[in-house]
């Protein structure tokens, strides 16, 4: 899933700038959807990990809107609402990678 998604962004493009995220943004959401976000909402966890697996579907669900509004405010040329949701989208990353090394899952682990 994670590799998946890595490679549909990297070929869609990193944006840049604001106005790069206001293009590429929303078909970044939609590479995370199909990715992740799509497939973890599926994923039946054991018993051991359900409340890890659970977490992980809402950090999902978050991070697919805070892609798709990041790219609002970046078209909308919201510069404070863009600060706001990139560190949301942060915080969102953080707690997924902490979740994806507690249950080994080191290809979506990033940094």
């Amino acid at each position: 899933m994670c590799k998946d998604f890595a490679a549909r962004a990297q070929e869609i493009g990193e944006p840049r700038s604001s106005s790069g995220l206001g293009e590429r943004g929303d078909r970044i959401a939609d590479a995370f959807d199909e990715s992740i976000g799509d497939k973890v909402k599926t994923l039946e966890a054991p018993d051991e990990i359900v409340a890890q697996a659970e977490r992980m579907r809402a950090i999902a669900a978050q991070q697919g809107l805070t892609l798709r509004r990041l790219a609002g405010a970046a078209r909308e040329r919201d510069l404070s609402r863009l600060r706001q949701l990139a560190a949301k989208n942060s915080e969102l990353n953080s707690e997924a990678d902490a979740i994806a090394r507690e249950l080994g899952a080191d290809a979506c682990a990033g940094g």
